[in-house]
Order: C-alpha cells, then structure tokens, then sequence
C-alpha cells in the first residue's frame, strides 16, 4: 500500500475514533439523565467512575505498558484532573435539568474561552481573526441564554460553569505540554473524580437496585471507552483534523434527547448553537494555521525534541510514539 493510502486510512480511523469517543460521552451523559429521577447525577457519577477504571487500566497497561506513573509535574497534573472532574460534575448536574443538546451548546463555548485567555494566561498571541471568532460566538451564547426574555436557570449556570473549568483544564494541559504520560494524565482524573463525588454520593445516597448498578457502570464503560477512542483518535489522525469533531457531540446530544427523552431546543437556542460551534470550528482551522506558520518559520536546529507520552519516555521501543493530545479537546474522563 503507498504511504499516501496508508496515511489517509490512518486519518479516516482517527476521525471514526473521535465520532465514537464524543458519541461515547454523550451516551454516558445521556445515561446519568436517564437515572436522574431516582439518583442525584453525582451518585451516578461515582459509581460510573469505578466502572471506568476498568477500560482505561486495560488500554494502559497493553498501550504503555504500565497502569500507573507517578506525574513529573503533580501539582499542575493534580489542578488539571480537579478542574476537569469540576466540569464533569457541571455538566451531568447540567444534562438533568435541561436538554443535552442545549447543555453541550453551553459546553462548546469552552474553545473559545480557551483562545480568549490563551493571550493573558499562556502569553501566546491571538491574532483578530480568532478575537472575532470569540466575540461572535460569546454573541451566540447571548442568544441561547435571551438574559431579559427567557429565566436563566440552574443547568445554564452549570452548563456554562462546565465549559470554564474545561477551559481552564485545557489552559493546564497546553501548560504542562507532552511532559506527562497519558497514564498520569488518565489515571490522576480518575482518582480525582472518585474522591470529589464521594462526599455527594454519601450525602444523597440512595439505595441501589441491579438495573440502576448495571445502568451506572454502563455509563462509566462509555466514559472510559471514550477517553481511550480520545487517545486514538490523536494517534492516528492530526490534531487540527481531529479536534473540530468535538461539535459532533452536539449531534449526539440531538439525537439522544429527541429519542429518549422527547426533548428538542427551541429555533432561538439552535442558531445560536451553530452560531458557537462556527465560531469554534473557525478557531481551530486559524490555530492550525497558525501552528504551521510556527513551525515553518524555526530554524531546524531549534525545534524541540519529541516528547513520547509512554509510561517509560526512556525506554526504546518499536512501537510508533503517540501525537499528544490536543490541549483545546481535554478529556472529559469521567461519565
């Protein structure tokens, strides 16, 4: 097979990985609401992540060779997995009290945090293309949320608190680089999550029947079958190609709630969706030009050294070394 064949299967895969990861998310989100009449979405949230442990120490153990590695940096990896878990917790708090596809459409201004902050937080230049793109999609929220015209209320707030606390996980992320393994990264959030919803499972606990167990740890299984496709789905494909499929979630959400649950945002809500997920897919194609631009103009002898993202860095080994994971498309990592 040529190169050039087999290097657009290799995409082609990537995107297929990264269609099934975000339609993983959404199925587990999908899930927690489903079992929010009787159990508080932190409940299930516990529970689910027990169950996540299991797919995700499988894919580590065969991928990297180890389950667990201590973080070259604990402090920003430990503030990276509580930011994460927080908007994890927002957002299946968010998903029960109102449709998924509204929620996510909340969720997806996190992008555009991400690039407004990237300027004072990381010091990189955000040229007015993506400014723009950032005002017209923080002008879509404004036509979700109508403040003055329509209650904002508890799952907006949640919602929105889910894609600031993604932002700033995906900020940690872009921070720390290709230093930590994917181990340490996975591993971290997973433990963290446990230990951040225990408090609210024992406060709200409610007594278990084996459909709610089994319905639980089907939402964990998508969560951790997720993050694994995540991890793929960068493998395999370029990160610019992959991270624009993160607004398939979207479709997901759509169709989970239409099906499920008899839910459809209104006509308002969807345009401003498409108006935050063009300004998202927008900023992604400007960063990815940007990021050539970069790497076209260093000198040869200045770029940076390969990170590998292996459990053991060190060692040698045949196998091909992983992409990183793009910093703007963080792993959710819990249900």
């Amino acid at each position: 097979m040529a190169p050039g064949a087999a290097s657009s299967r290799s995409i082609g895969w990537g995107i297929a990985a990264a269609v099934a990861a975000f339609g993983g998310f959404a199925s587990a989100d999908a899930t927690i609401k489903w079992l929010s009449d009787e159990f508080a979405a932190l409940h299930s949230l516990f529970i689910g992540t027990l169950a996540a442990f299991v797919p995700i120490c499988i894919f580590l153990k065969i991928s990297e060779g180890r389950v667990l590695t201590w973080p070259k940096r604990p402090a920003l990896t430990l503030l990276r997995a509580l930011t994460l878990t927080t908007s994890a917790a927002c957002i299946v708090s968010a998903v029960t009290l109102m449709p998924l596809a509204e929620a996510y459409a909340l969720l997806f201004t996190g992008p555009l945090i991400v690039t407004a902050l990237a300027g004072p937080v990381l010091g990189e230049h955000v040229g007015w293309y993506r400014w723009g793109a950032v005002l017209v999609g923080f002008a879509g929220v404004l036509l979700i949320l109508r403040p003055g015209l329509t209650p904002i209320g508890l799952g907006h707030v949640l919602a929105l608190g889910a894609a600031f606390t993604f932002a700033a996980s995906s900020l940690i992320l872009r921070h720390i680089g290709n230093t930590e393994s994917i181990s340490a990264l996975l591993i971290t959030l997973l433990v963290v999550t446990e230990i951040f919803t225990l408090p609210f499972a024992i406060i709200g606990w409610e007594p278990l029947h084996l459909r709610a167990i089994l319905l639980m740890c089907v939402s964990g299984t998508f969560a951790g079958c997720a993050n694994i496709f995540t991890v793929l789905a960068f493998r395999l494909a370029p990160a610019g190609v992959v991270a624009p499929f993160i607004y398939t979630q979207m479709i997901w959400g759509l169709i989970f709630g239409l099906i499920l649950f008899g839910d459809w945002p209104e006509e308002l809500t969807l345009v401003g969706a498409a108006i935050v997920i063009a300004s998202g897919l927008f900023v992604f194609y400007r960063e990815t030009i940007a990021g050539r631009r970069r790497q076209t103009s260093r000198p040869a002898s200045t770029a940076p050294p390969t990170i590998s993202t292996q459990a053991n860095p060190t060692a040698t080994s045949s196998r091909p070394k992983p992409k990183p994971i793009n910093s703007n498309v963080d792993n959710k990592g819990a249900p």
